[in-house]
């Protein structure tokens, strides 16, 4: 298993639950996360979008 290589110095928080999602462009898996309640149970408005490589 590989760590996860984040580009840039902002990161989402960590959430409690989120609806997850994915999707395929140009070939390459992307992955979403929207919303949901952080680890301190607060609504989250954010969305975020993550490359996938393996």
């Amino acid at each position: 298993m590989e760590r996860l290589r984040v580009n840039g110095t902002t990161l989402p928080e960590p959430r409690g639950w989120f609806p997850p999602a994915s999707y395929v462009c140009d070939g390459k898996t992307r992955v979403v996360l929207t919303e949901g309640t952080l680890s301190s149970n607060e609504r989250n408005g954010q969305a975020w979008v993550g490359d996938v490589e393996l």
